[in-house]
Parts: C-alpha cells; sequence; structure tokens
C-alpha cells in the first residue's frame, strides 16, 4: 500500500503547474483568497452552469491554502495531495468490505487511473470533493461495522459537506440510504438523528446564501429551470452512460474530455478490457450478494440514470466521483480473472499491464497538454506560463491586463490575473476596447492572446517602453510592456473636477463626430461589488432632449486611485446640441429599477445627479 501511495503521489505531483487555470478556477480561488486573506465568510459560491449560485463548500475548502500564502499555485498542491489521502481513503473503504486482494488492486488502480489524477490536478471543486466523499463513506462504513456510534453520526455531515462541493455530487446521496439498509443491524438511531442535526448546521450557510439570492432575485431558480433543455432529446441516457463508460475505460481524449460529448469509438475500444472487468467484478458482487453491491452500484453508474434529468447537459466531469466505485468494481473483475488463471507468473503479467498501461497513458496525456495548443474549452494554457508571466509583471508594483473582457464572472482574464498577482501589486486591473487608462505611476502591461488585435493593444505597444513576449505552447503568445507614466490628454471641454459619491470624478469630455469621449479620474475603489452606468444626455438650447447613450462604466473592480479613465460613448450628437449632461447610475436587483449617484460640491455635500457642459 505504501508503494500504491508512492506511485498515486508522483503521478499526480508530477510537473504541478502543467495543469490549467481558468475562469471558474479563478472565480472560485478570489473567494478563498477573500476568505483567507481578509476574513470574508461567503455563504455562497460561484455561479452553477445553471445560473443557481453554488454553494460555499467549495470555497471552505479552498481556503485552508489560501490562509498560509495567496499563490494559487500552493493549492494546486494542496489539491493533488488531498487526491493523494483520497486513494488511501478508498483503500481503507475497500478493505473494511472486500479481501485484502481486492482493496490493494482497487486502490492501485484508482492510483494509476488517467481519469483520476486528470481530476486531481487543479482547483476545480470537481477535483477535489472526491476526497471528503471518501472520508465520509469511511466514517460510514467503519462506524456500521464497528457500531461506533461516533463515527456513524459523523459520516453524514462530512458527506453533506462533500455533495455541497459541485452540485452533480448530489446524484450520490442514495449511497447512505442504501448502506444503511445493508447494515441496519449495526445502525445507531441516535447516531442517525445527530448525523441529521450536524447535516442540517452543515447546508445552513449555503440556506442563508440561497435565501438572500431569492430576496433580491426571486426568479432566480425558475429562470434557471426554464433555460434547461425539457427535451429527452437534449439529454440522452445513452451520453450519460457513454460517458461513464469512459471514465472506466481510463481513456482521455483531450479535445472531448471537457465537452458533453463522448471519447472517440477507438479510445473506448481500447479500453474494453477495463469496461469488461468492471462488468466483471458487478456480476461477481451480484452473485455473491455482498450488502453493498447495490450501494456501489449505484455509486458507479447511479448518477448517470439521475443526471438525465433535463436540467443541465451532461459532461464527464459530472460523473468524477463515481471514479473510485468504479475502480473496485474493475479490482473486483480482476481478482476474479486471476484466480482462473492457472499460472503465477500470467497472473503477475495480467496485473503488471493492467496498472502500467494506464500510467503509460496518463504520461502520454501529459506531455500533450503541455505542449500541444488546445482552444477553449479544452485544455488551455497551462499554470506553469501563467506564472512566468505572472512573474514578470509582479516586477511593477501595477499591472494592467489588456484583454476583450472585463466583467470577472464572464471574462476569465480578470479572475485569473486577479488572483495570480494578489499582494504582488498594488493594483491589477483588465481592460477592454472602448476605455483607456492612463495609470498614475509606472505600469506593467499584459497584452493577452484574445487582446492583441485590440485599438489598446496598438496604443500600449507604442507607448511602451521595451517588454517581451512569452509564447506559451506555440500559439499563445503573452506580451509584457514596461509603461512608462503617460501625458494625460485634457478634455476638449472641461468640467473642472466634479467627485461623484463613489470615488470617480468627472473631468470634462471631447465631441467628435460619431462619438463622445468621457474624461474620468479615479479617486478610490468603490464599495466592493460594485458597478456602475454612465449616461450621456444631450439637450438643445431651450432645454428639451435630443438623445442618451447609456453604458457600462469600467467596473469596480478595476478601479485604481489616480488613474485617469477614458470612456468612448459611441453617440453623433444631433444638430442643435448646445448641452450634455453626463451621471452616474448603478443598476438594481430586478428589471427597470436603478439608483442615480450624486456628485458632490466643495463641501462633499449632494450637488445633483447630472454634471452640465455647455458646448456653445
Amino acid at each position: 500500500m505504501a508503494a500504491v501511495l508512492f506511485t498515486a503521489a508522483a503521478l499526480r505531483l508530477a510537473y504541478p503547474t502543467y495543469v490549467e487555470y481558468f475562469h471558474d478556477d479563478a472565480m472560485l480561488v478570489t473567494l478563498a483568497q477573500e476568505m483567507a486573506r481578509e476574513g470574508r465568510l461567503p455563504l455562497t459560491g460561484i455561479l452553477s452552469s445553471t445560473g443557481i449560485p453554488n454553494p460555499p463548500a467549495s470555497v471552505y475548502a479552498m481556503a485552508v491554502p489560501f490562509a498560509l500564502s495567496p499563490d494559487p499555485a500552493l493549492a494546486v498542491i494542496y489539491v493533488m495531495l488531498l487526491n493523494v489521502a483520497g486513494v488511501g481513503l478508498l483503500y481503507a473503504l475497500l478493505r473494511r468490505v472486500l479481501p485484502l486482494s481486492a482493496a490493494l488492486t482497487g486502490a492501485a488502480l484508482y492510483a494509476v487511473s488517467p481519469w483520476a489524477i486528470w481530476y486531481s490536478r487543479k482547483i476545480w471543486a470537481q477535483d477535489f470533493h472526491t476526497p471528503f466523499l471518501l472520508l465520509s463513506l469511511v466514517l460510514l462504513l467503519y462506524g456500521l461495522t464497528t457500531r461506533h456510534r461516533w463515527l456513524q453520526a459523523l459520516a453524514l455531515p462530512v458527506g453533506v459537506f462533500a455533495v455541497q462541493i459541485h452540485f452533480a455530487a448530489w446524484a450520490l446521496l442514495p449511497i447512505y440510504p442504501l448502506a444503511l439498509i445493508a447494515y441496519r443491524r449495526s445502525l445507531s438511531w441516535r447516531a442517525l438523528f445527530s448525523g441529521l442535526l450536524l447535516s442540517a448546521a452543515v447546508v445552513t450557510p449555503y440556506a442563508l446564501g440561497l435565501w438572500d439570492t431569492l430576496q433580491t432575485d426571486p426568479t432566480r431558480i425558475t429562470d434557471a429551470l426554464n433555460r434547461a433543455p425539457h427535451s429527452a432529446d437534449d439529454l440522452p441516457l445513452g451520453l450519460a452512460l457513454a460517458q461513464i463508460l469512459t471514465l472506466a475505460s481510463g481513456q482521455i481524449d483531450v479535445e472531448t474530455a471537457n465537452r458533453a460529448a463522448p471519447a472517440p469509438l477507438v479510445l473506448l475500444l481500447f479500453g474494453a478490457p477495463w469496461v469488461a472487468l468492471a462488468a466483471v467484478g458487478a456480476v461477481a458482487l451480484m452473485r455473491q450478494r455482498h450488502p453493498l453491491r447495490w450501494a456501489l452500484l449505484w455509486w458507479g453508474g447511479g448518477p448517470a440514470l439521475l443526471l438525465t434529468i433535463p436540467l443541465t447537459p451532461s459532461y464527464v466531469h459530472y460523473y468524477v466521483a463515481s471514479l473510485p466505485a468504479l475502480a473496485a468494481l474493475t479490482a473486483c473483475g480482476v481478482v476474479t480473472v486471476l484466480e482462473r488463471l492457472p499460472a503465477a507468473p500470467l497472473r503477475r503479467a495480467l496485473l503488471g499491464a493492467l496498472l502500467l498501461l494506464p500510467a503509460g497513458h496518463w504520461a502520454h496525456t501529459l506531455t500533450v497538454t503541455s505542449s500541444h495548443p488546445f482552444s477553449y474549452p479544452d485544455f488551455t494554457t497551462p499554470l506553469a506560463y501563467l506564472l512566468t508571466v505572472r512573474d514578470a509583471l509582479a516586477e511593477s508594483d501595477s499591472a494592467l491586463v489588456v484583454s476583450d473582457g472585463m466583467a470577472w464572472d464572464l471574462k476569465h482574464d480578470v479572475a485569473v490575473w486577479h488572483t495570480l498577482l494578489r499582494e504582488r501589486t498594488t493594483c491589477t486591473r483588465t481592460l477592454s476596447d472602448g476605455y483607456r487608462l492612463y495609470p498614475s505611476g509606472d505600469t506593467a502591461v499584459l497584452i493577452a492572446p484574445d487582446g492583441r488585435a485590440s485599438q489598446n493593444a496598438a496604443f500600449y505597444l507604442a507607448a511602451a517602453q521595451g517588454g517581451f513576449t512569452l509564447t506559451a505552447r506555440r500559439t499563445e503568445p503573452f506580451t509584457v510592456l514596461r509603461l512608462p507614466p503617460l501625458l494625460r490628454p485634457s478634455p476638449a471641454y472641461d468640467a473642472g473636477e466634479t467627485r461623484f459619491s463613489e470615488g470617480a470624478a468627472f473631468l470634462g469630455l471631447d465631441v467628435g463626430e460619431e462619438q463622445v469621449t468621457l474624461h474620468w479620474r479615479i479617486t478610490s475603489p468603490p464599495t466592493r461589488g460594485a458597478d456602475f452606468q454612465y449616461t450621456v444626455q444631450a439637450y438643445a438650447a431651450d432645454g428639451s432632449a435630443l438623445g442618451q447613450r447609456d453604458g457600462r462604466f469600467l467596473h469596480g473592480v478595476h478601479w485604481c486611485a489616480g488613474d485617469l479613465l477614458l470612456i468612448d460613448v459611441p453617440l453623433r450628437l444631433p444638430a442643435g446640441t448646445a448641452e450634455l449632461r453626463v451621471g452616474l447610475y448603478q443598476l438594481g436587483a430586478r428589471a427597470g429599477e436603478y439608483v442615480n449617484l450624486d456628485w458632490l460640491d466643495a463641501l462633499g455635500n449632494a450637488g445633483g445627479q447630472l454634471i452640465s457642459v455647455r458646448l456653445d
């Protein structure tokens, strides 16, 4: 077993930064960093694919490494170590209910499974819920077989915490009643009642967070259900079962691993022996009338049945928590077959092949993903390259990322670079076209791959004093520039410097044929999580309204004190325009709701909501 754990650690920890670090990972890291570094306790996690917020359990689990360091690279190793422990937990679980040979074989197969390794190496909820689930089942089985009531009582709340890490894991909850029925004579009703009470406490933070969400957005859940596919053709059972068989086969196809599509048939055929052995193991358990046969069968394949309910498309990663059960079933099949082979050398050769071939397949997969360029949603730029860029950006106290989007919850560059540079720079912001920043001092500029064709890229390339380009995996260029303090333009129509109540001061504007350019100075970051809209309204000399354009102000997460901000507003002024009025407001939680911001006079008193600029 020590050799099995060493193998599991070697395969999972090999080249630890050759892992993905993308949007979902970075959004989760944002919340975990805030919890560990700032003491913010979230009641919900990141949004799920259905639009319903995830429980905060994933944040709580990931806050542990960030209490030691804000570096996501350390958190990656933490996830890997959790999953190495998961191999040991699977052995402890199987050793309690299966013969030693099957327990060792199951742990060994799980240790070398390419899919188990694939989903053991990054900061993604699917990659770290399984160890907690295994811990819960170990507590449950040991509690039932040894009649320890406190183990029985702890099992359910730990399991409820585990399934909260990702919604797909809720499909595994039937394991618990199936196990309790199998060992009902050893069940302590007092322990069960205590476990239910503790489970209610574990769910309470999410219940409060979901309640708060529904207070501001009462139709969140119904909207998610209405967006979900409702046709059986959208979510065929065959696809879900094919994805379970793909996991059982151990054969990874990188181009389909993150998609709602089964692996190519040739890979499934190559993995057919592992699938056949899992089937043999299932039959053997049924013939032996093993008390946990139904629990193991549900664990291995039940989620494929339950997740065909049309709420969301089916993805392979929804079934990651079934991998230990598939390894256990395959181990039972291996032991059954080996017992029928006459020669010991033949048995050793077969077992060696079953362990070495998956390990070799994983080594090939790791090599391909670290060097071959893939496009989203396939394997994205490995963290190793991002860390090299991060270290270059961190040489400056200020960083600016040029990308094609600015929303934290929609654009991966925002969350990725803010979390990688946390506590390494005093200010990091991401910028897309239509907005231009003049930082107050020396700044490092990163032109991300998806921002290279932007107008901002051309602007900062022309203004920079030196830099370099790192080409990750041959076709993913990251350009890092050193930007000196820039000469700041003055507005053609000066409005003085009128501060609004949330950290932004309006300076004036320029008027062109097709656009109006607003000049702002950021005086301080806004209230956490606050975002604003701007409005530009055109009026005639007699005060009659002629036109209006509203749009997104710079996202609050990108406000850095001292920055000069120019916003290009696509607005052709109507003939006879004599006055423009500019304001800021916030959108409400419900459609049509908004709250205007006041501008402040010299004494800090509210002076109104719109600033007037005369054009005559």
